[in-house]
Order: C-alpha cells, then sequence, then structure tokens
C-alpha cells in the first residue's frame, strides 16, 4: 500500500519553500551560508576543472599531464610550504578525489590534446545575494579524453 502525506505535511511543504522563496539567502533557507558561518567566514570557493575553457569533469579524461597534482587543492601545499594563498572550500572532498584521479592517470610521456586547468572560484553572499568571483587558476595540464 503506497503511503500518500497528510495535508498537514503538504500544508507545511508548501508554507516552507513559500517562505524561503521570500526571505533568500538567510539561514536556514541559504543554500550556501549555513556551512560558512561555521568558520566564521562569508565567502567560499568552489572547485572547478575546465578543458579547453569549458567546464568538465577529471573523469571525462584517462591520462594527464603538467604541473603536479597535489597544486589541485592548495591548503595541503600552503600548510607545507606556507606563503601562499589557501582557498576556503567546504568540498574538500572533491579536489582530493580529483587529484588522485589525475595522479592514478598520470602519462608524462608527452601532452595531450586538451588543454586543462583546476581552479577555485570565490562565492561570497552580500545583502543575501549570491555574488560569483574570479575563477582562480591553481594548477594547469595537458589531458587525453576518454
Amino acid at each position: 500500500m503506497e503511503s500518500i502525506p497528510s495535508r498537514p505535511a503538504i500544508w507545511a511543504a508548501l508554507i516552507w519553500f513559500g517562505f524561503s522563496a521570500v526571505v533568500g539567502e538567510f539561514f536556514p533557507f541559504s543554500r550556501v551560508a549555513m556551512y560558512a558561518s561555521l568558520e566564521d567566514r562569508d565567502e567560499g570557493a568552489l572547485p572547478l576543472f575546465h578543458a579547453d575553457g569549458e567546464q568538465a569533469s577529471v573523469r571525462d579524461f584517462h591520462r594527464f599531464s603538467g604541473g603536479p597534482p597535489q597544486d589541485i587543492f592548495p591548503r595541503d601545499r600552503c600548510r607545507e610550504v606556507g606563503g601562499c594563498e589557501a582557498y576556503p572550500c567546504s568540498m574538500e572532498y572533491r579536489p582530493r578525489d580529483d587529484i588522485a584521479w589525475v595522479r592514478d592517470h598520470w602519462d608524462d610521456q608527452g601532452d595531450g590534446p586538451i588543454s586543462v586547468t583546476y581552479s577555485y572560484r570565490m562565492i561570497q553572499i552580500v545583502d543575501g545575494q549570491l555574488r560569483l568571483g574570479p575563477d582562480h587558476v591553481v594548477w594547469r595540464g595537458r589531458a587525453w579524453p576518454l
């Protein structure tokens, strides 16, 4: 027997979505700010991978060459060497997974046909509005598509 939501649950959901649409980017209705406040910051960095200037996934490629893969996540590198900028990224799992993929598919025997970059786009909430900053490229390389 299928379970149908009760009328109070349906009304509660409609009120929640309606109120969050009116309120906008304020906790607990925010898509971004709820986690940024944990470290008392109002900005974060979104990790991005680009292939020939277009957003892509590292898993669309099977061989890589270029700069050291660990440069993809500058926070670890900055802890080691100091004197560099680490971007506040709450999605650490993603660049760490991407580093592992690139490292496991490394081929320094030549340059692939596709130019690839890894960057971080700064995101900030100002007066309840989402502002996207420029991309900060931290890694450049070449890759072979699957």
